[in-house]
């Protein structure tokens, strides 16, 4: 019997490596068409997490400025103010804003910027409230729509606690007041100044001017009023 020879191209007992031309075109569009399909995903991540990011920062950025203005009485003109005692401001106690942003060596990587590296956009709209906002992943101001974050930062239950805790001390003085006096010289009736001038004549509040100042307006600049017949109570109608 004839031995039988090795196929062409073969070698005894071996298999030949490697891709074909073919194989390679193949693999090669597969791994393409994997990467079209993540990158997008990836993409779509990354700006999630900067928007969260972002909108974290915003709201310590917020608290800030409510801590800010629970002791100056007014937001700050630019949110620089949370670092630096603006000129002419009086009950400053910062800074107010966290450490990381105070030693923060990129100006892009401060409190003042988003995580989309641009600076937020801060403007005070009353007495009583300010507008934070970042642009979003466009960076362009969409003025609140769109993309943007936009936060608002509301001083009003800040005025309400001091008013709150005014009323308070003010209603103990009354009732001591009516106790002592009552039913032969009552308050007079309406805006309370009055009623306060005869607590301060009858000597529940010291003797000057700046006491009825104090206590004649609530939070909102506006004259408290009286209760009742005989007065019992003061009162605020709250924010104007």
């Amino acid at each position: 019997m004839r031995p039988r020879r090795p196929s062409p191209g073969r070698g005894a007992g071996t298999v030949q490596g490697g891709f074909t031309l073919m194989e390679a075109v193949l693999v090669t569009g597969v791994l393409g068409a994997m990467a079209a399909l993540a990158l997008p995903a990836l993409s779509g991540y990354q700006t999630s997490d900067m928007r969260e990011k972002s909108r974290k920062e915003m709201l310590r950025v917020a608290e800030a400025l409510e801590k800010y203005f629970e002791d100056v009485g007014a937001f700050p003109p630019t949110l620089l103010g949370l670092k630096v005692e603006p000129a002419g401001v009086t009950g400053w106690k910062g800074p107010y804003i966290p450490i990381e942003f105070t030693n923060a060596t990129a100006s892009l990587d401060s409190f003042s910027h988003d995580h989309f590296r641009q600076s937020y956009i801060y403007s005070v709209v009353s007495t009583t409230h300010a507008l934070l906002r970042s642009r979003g992943e466009n960076r362009t101001d969409d003025a609140g729509t769109g993309d943007d974050l936009q936060m608002e930062v509301d001083a009003t239950p800040i005025l309400r606690s001091w008013t709150a805790a005014e009323l308070r001390d003010l209603n103990l003085i009354v009732d001591r007041y009516n106790q002592a006096n009552l039913p032969f010289l009552p308050l007079t009736e309406g805006f309370a100044d009055c009623a306060f001038l005869e607590l301060q004549n009858a000597g529940y509040f010291p003797a000057n001017q700046a006491a009825i100042d104090k206590y004649e307006m609530d939070a909102w600049g506006q004259k408290y009023k009286t209760q009742g017949s005989p007065v019992f109570e003061i009162w605020s109608e709250g924010p104007p």
